[in-house]
């Protein structure tokens, strides 16, 4: 119900839940004062000094009006929410965009399952204990900085007293099957090409 024809003056009338008769003085809350009218008229006029009319009206609840007011802040403050979010958007697509072009030049090689000659030079050699013992891992790159790793202990790269037989920056020439092509787990976006049974045409550079 809307509010309206609300006197000017002290009144009684009922509160935004009607459990209570409540004295106002205009559209300013006083006072709670009973859920008997009778009695509300009696503490009324205890507190004004004389009788109170009655002039019943429907008060809104604080908290009504408190959300209303806070949905309208909302409102007023969404365009700035829009605009950050589509400042947001612009720096994300930026960002992609600078990626993008900084992983553009690199390549993963040949197609799964291929043999191919590959010339590369050895950037990191390191060794863990696997699931069948000590495991070694190379890893490569080629003249355009394309990443190339393998997995294993073949004899091509490992001797017999499971020391390896090149040193970071060798360069060799080998022919080997690509066995996948994934990603470097250090760098999410440089694409790397796993290869297998790798066999040294020219090597140690």
């Amino acid at each position: 119900m809307l509010q309206k024809n609300i006197p000017n003056y002290y009144h009684i009338s009922k509160g935004a839940y009607s459990i209570y008769y409540i004295l106002n003085n205009g559209e300013d809350f006083i006072k709670n004062l009973s859920t008997d009218l009778k009695q509300a008229k009696q503490i009324a006029k205890e507190i004004v000094g004389n009788d109170v009319p009655v002039n019943i009206w429907c008060r809104k609840s604080w908290n009504i009006d408190n959300k209303k007011y806070l949905e309208s802040l909302v409102q007023l403050d969404q365009h700035i929410i829009d605009h950050k979010s589509h400042l947001d958007s612009i720096e994300v697509a930026q960002r992609q965009k600078e990626i993008e072009a900084k992983y553009s030049k690199f390549s993963h090689l040949g197609q799964l399952g291929e043999q191919i000659n590959l010339e590369l030079t050895i950037t990191e050699i390191f060794s863990f204990d696997g699931d069948y013992g000590l495991c070694f891992v190379h890893k490569f790159k080629d003249k355009n900085n394309n990443q190339v790793i393998y997995f294993g202990n073949t004899k091509e790269l490992v001797d017999e007293n499971a020391k390896t037989k090149f040193q970071k920056g060798n360069k060799i020439t080998v022919k080997a099957t690509i066995k996948d092509h994934s990603k470097d787990k250090e760098d999410h976006n440089m694409p790397l090409t796993v290869i297998t049974k790798p066999k040294i045409t020219k090597g140690r550079a």
